[in-house]
């Protein structure tokens, strides 16, 4: 190869390698073996299978309101709920957040179409580049995974407003779209007021997990929702280390003693 010199020459020259390209060539990375697990038996009220159905319907209102969009737009719009899908199966927590700015920009740029004061500063084309990042969550590969919260949260939030200003420019204006976007406006304030009630409480995944753990790992866990008692439970000999319970914390010991000057003087007394 070229020899680099210097830092910043490196770091924009620099090639990340792939776990699998490693492992190819020199090994030292364990095969990872993805597996599907199916969570049925859910109730019809669940938070998933509901906001599941309340996030199909949206998607079939958009598409018939952006019919006659251009199909650069539609794709566009179509990579925004597909994202929001990986939201919903990444977390309620997740799916809650970008719901949330979702909501908030599909309404401030419906309204300046309407007025009149939407400008043309990001075109189809970034649109659906935007639309493409946001349906592609990085991973750990991804130069994109090193930002801070804050950051990706800036990111997320300029790509979902770049693509519904696109989308709400394009959309038409007939009393039959107003009427579908009403309703999609319907649909999204019901799944924020479910995800909202929702979030922050154990998923059937999480649950899963959870059980999986207890069966393979710690049988002595007890079920979730109940508190452990008797002794602490003792780990399967497949789980290193074992699962003991969190240690209490030790009562603070009293303080030390002092000795009488008294005492002292006499014992470093000489002997006559």
């Amino acid at each position: 190869g070229v020899p680099v010199w210097g830092k910043a020459a490196l770091d924009a020259v620099m090639v990340r390698r792939l776990k699998e390209d490693i492992r190819e060539v020199q090994g030292g990375f364990p095969q990872r073996d993805v597996r599907r697990v199916a969570i049925a038996n859910l109730p019809e009220d669940a938070p998933e299978l509901v906001l599941s159905r309340l996030l199909d319907q949206y998607r079939g209102l958009r598409e018939r309101r952006l019919a006659g969009a251009k199909a650069r737009v539609r794709a566009a719009a179509g990579l925004l709920v597909t994202g929001l899908q990986q939201k919903l199966l990444s977390s309620i927590e997740a799916f809650a957040i970008s719901l949330k700015r979702h909501r908030k920009t599909v309404r401030q740029q419906w309204d300046q179409a309407l007025a009149g004061d939407s400008e043309a500063t990001v075109g189809p084309a970034l649109a659906v580049t935007a639309a493409t990042l946001f349906a592609d969550p990085p991973d750990a590969d991804d130069e994109r995974a090193e930002q801070t919260d804050k950051a990706s949260r800036a990111e997320e939030e300029a790509q979902i407003t770049a693509i519904n200003a696109v989308v709400e420019r394009e959309s038409a204006r007939s009393a039959e779209a107003r009427e579908i976007w009403r309703r999609e406006q319907d649909l999204l304030d019901r799944m924020q007021k479910v995800a909202n009630a929702a979030r922050g409480l154990p998923e059937a995944k999480a649950r899963y997990l959870i059980d999986w753990i207890r069966e393979h790992l710690c049988p002595g866990l007890p079920p979730y929702g109940q508190a452990p008692g008797g002794p602490p439970p003792r780990g399967s000999p497949r789980s290193r280390p074992p699962c003991p319970r969190p240690p209490r914390p030790r009562p603070p010991s009293p303080p030390p003693r002092s000795t009488p000057r008294r005492t002292l003087a006499r014992a470093r007394a000489p002997r006559r």
